[in-house]
């Protein structure tokens, strides 16, 4: 099921970008998966996808809607972030 179907929410987070040699990135993405009225959703989905190259990083959200995932990439990278949960 879509981020977008039936239950909307939202995903707040914060991307940090570290460099490593050999022009290596790591992405960081931490966030609370809520619902449209501020609850944290718990066992949401949480998927990070390198657009390029369709690698993916998953993980879910524990009880309290909070979510970290983590990605090494190449340079000049674009990221796809997606929450979903069924019901």
């Amino acid at each position: 099921m879509s981020w977008l179907s039936h239950n909307a929410f939202v995903v707040i987070l914060s991307v940090a970008l570290v460099g490593f040699a050999a022009c290596d990135a790591r992405t960081s993405v931490r966030g609370t998966v809520t619902d449209n009225k501020g609850k944290p959703i718990a066992g949401a989905a949480v998927r990070l996808t390198l657009v390029n190259t369709g690698r993916t990083a998953k993980t879910s959200t524990g009880p309290d809607g909070k979510f970290s995932v983590e990605l090494i990439h190449g340079p000049f990278s674009r990221f796809e972030l997606v929450a979903s949960i069924s019901g």
